[in-house]
């Protein structure tokens, strides 16, 4: 016999994604490295190194999304404790969403920095016409949804609580093992443009 998962355990997993799937609609890292165009020279002619211009651009799109997160966690939080959701899966709720919003910067600038568009013509050729643009967008979709897919296909056996920690323990290794990517190689890659 084929039990599916309750309701309640549900929940949960489908607000984080539907929260996650809102994070990624904020993409400024990706297209901040192609910006700058054939003006990058300036860029390069400051006294910064390339690990610090990198940290800039992560911490801009992490800026301007946090609050936008912040008030949708509020806003589901809300929603998960009159369902009579336990506090503790409401801040598990919490730290996968603002986990994933830091996940998903990383993921865009990586992007970005992956595959740069420095020749075009008009600024919405890198904004909206770029590789890097469009698989940090997509990939993010994907990033956001595939827990809550698999959670629904196979993983329901377990606890949503437990899925959740487990999940946030992905995030937080991928996106160190991104960051660790983007502040040495990237860097370099950075520096060769």
């Amino acid at each position: 016999r084929h039990s599916f998962p309750t309701r309640r355990s549900s929940d949960l997993l489908l607000l984080c994604t539907a929260l996650c799937l809102i994070s990624c609609m904020n993409d400024m890292a990706a297209p901040s490295v192609s910006l700058e165009g054939k003006t990058f020279w300036i860029v390069r002619s400051l006294p910064v190194s390339p690990e610090q211009i990198l940290r800039a651009k992560l911490s801009l799109q992490l800026e301007m999304g946090a609050p936008g997160m912040a008030a949708a966690v509020l806003c589901a939080a809300y929603a998960l404790r009159r369902a009579k959701v336990p506090w503790p899966e409401v801040l598990l709720c919490a730290l996968l969403s603002f986990s994933f919003l830091v996940f998903h910067t990383l993921w865009c600038l990586f992007m970005g920095v992956l595959f740069p568009n420095l020749n075009w013509s008009n600024e919405i050729y890198p904004v909206k016409q770029s590789l890097g643009v469009g698989l940090g967008l997509f990939g993010g979709w994907g990033f956001a949804v595939l827990p809550c897919v698999l959670y629904l296909w196979k993983g329901y056996r377990i606890p949503s609580a437990l899925y959740g920690l487990v999940h946030f323990a992905l995030l937080l290794i991928l996106s160190a093992v991104l960051y660790g990517w983007i502040m040495t190689k990237g860097a370099r890659r950075l520096e060769e443009l």
